[in-house]
């Protein structure tokens, strides 16, 4: 007898799960898909090809949120001194060629011009000194990225340079979990109709099973960030003074030009090659810079809407 509201509740549950899906909320898009599979397990599953994406980025955040909580087996490669400062640890997996790296720092920059700096790929070489090469090779939506990158190598005769042709998905957990999470992994030669570039000169071209960034806006325009790659660097050993210099040279080096740089940007009174991007895709940018200042972190104990008064 209440087959009707039954199915109408089992409806509105997909219908909403699908249009938090395409507004990038993918958190909020996965706890609905899972209530629905709670609910109505019969419907979820006649309805599996709609939410084939949800449940797939779903348990891609639910893995990396796993790894950045995990303690187990990560050596330190640089202990932060405060909680302003970096913290990197590196972890080599048993049995396999993956290598994870780590990082986590509190950033006194903010989050949306954090996210510009990162949005604009071929721009990456003009701030990061070891990057030898970026390209954007297709953004089939608001916040899907592929692109190809490349790592200048400290020795090159010894060990190639190294690139690698990537997959991002920027996921907006703002509003439930105070986040942004920016999902990245290789992708393969053709996917969604993508092809990679050609390799070029003595250049190895590496696999990211997984990798991450979450950024976490704090009080006062200050951003907490989190990073993690799952990679195959396609040597069977990583010798320690490479682990070292990827350590130093890569991810701390990038994570305090990331800081630097989103403060410069912050600055009205600059004009840098992306304020010019910023004007040219100004629709975009626009929403993002909305979007980020729309959150208000609050400290524990603080009432949310007192502080958004504030």
């Amino acid at each position: 007898f209440d087959h009707f509201p039954r199915m109408a509740e089992a409806n509105t549950i997909l219908e909403r799960c699908l249009e938090l899906f395409a507004e990038d909320k993918v958190f909020q898009a996965s706890r609905l898909e899972k209530e629905l599979l709670s609910k109505y397990p019969q419907f979820h599953a006649e309805n599996a090809d709609k939410l084939k994406r949800v449940i797939e980025m779903g348990a891609e955040a639910e893995k990396i949120h796993a790894e950045f909580a995990s303690v187990d087996g990560w050596t330190v490669v640089r202990q932060a001194k405060n909680e302003h400062d970096v913290g990197i640890w590196f972890r080599q997996e048993a049995g396999s060629a993956m290598h994870t790296f780590r990082m986590e720092g509190h950033l006194d920059a903010a989050p949306e011009y954090l996210l510009v700096l990162m949005n604009e790929i071929t721009l990456y070489g003009t701030w990061l000194p070891f990057i030898g090469g970026s390209s954007e090779l297709s953004s089939p939506s608001r916040c899907e990225r592929y692109f190809w990158l490349k790592v200048w190598s400290p020795t090159p005769a010894i060990i190639h340079h190294r690139d690698a042709c990537i997959y991002a998905r920027a996921i907006d957990g703002l509003d439930e979990d105070g986040c942004v999470l920016v999902l990245l992994r290789t992708f393969a030669d053709g996917e969604d109709g993508v092809a990679h570039p050609k390799p070029e000169p003595r250049t190895t071209r590496v696999a990211v099973k997984f990798g991450a960034c979450e950024l976490v806006p704090t009080a006062q325009g200050k951003t907490r960030v989190r990073f993690l790659a799952h990679v195959d660097p396609k040597l069977s050993v990583l010798p320690a003074w490479l682990i070292n210099w990827i350590s130093t040279k890569v991810c701390y080096l990038g994570i305090r030009r990331l800081e630097s740089c989103a403060r410069k940007l912050a600055d009205k009174k600059a004009d840098t090659p992306h304020h010019q991007r910023m004007r040219d895709k100004a629709d975009f940018y626009d929403w993002l810079v909305h979007r980020a200042r729309s959150y208000t972190p609050t400290l524990p104990g603080v009432d949310a809407a007192a502080a958004a008064a504030a």
